[in-house]
């Protein structure tokens, strides 16, 4: 919870960079966490690794929905 916090955290200052560290350490930590999942697929897409993003949403939310969140 606390890596997850602390992504948006760093979201909320669009420190993207930041964020996806912190949030690959949550999804990494409970890879069964779809909230945490979605959260680094955001901060990826932000960072402008569209590819990476889409797997992650894919693997949160489902491909339609993935696709559409990205």
């Amino acid at each position: 919870q606390a890596c997850d916090a602390l992504g948006q955290f760093y979201a909320s200052q669009q420190r993207w960079a930041e964020a996806a560290a912190a949030h690959a350490m949550a999804a990494k930590a409970a890879p069964e966490n779809p909230v945490y999942r979605h959260h680094y697929a955001v901060a990826l897409a932000h960072e402008g690794k569209t590819r990476e993003a889409l797997a992650h949403f894919k693997q949160a939310v489902g491909e339609a929905e993935g696709h559409y969140n990205l």
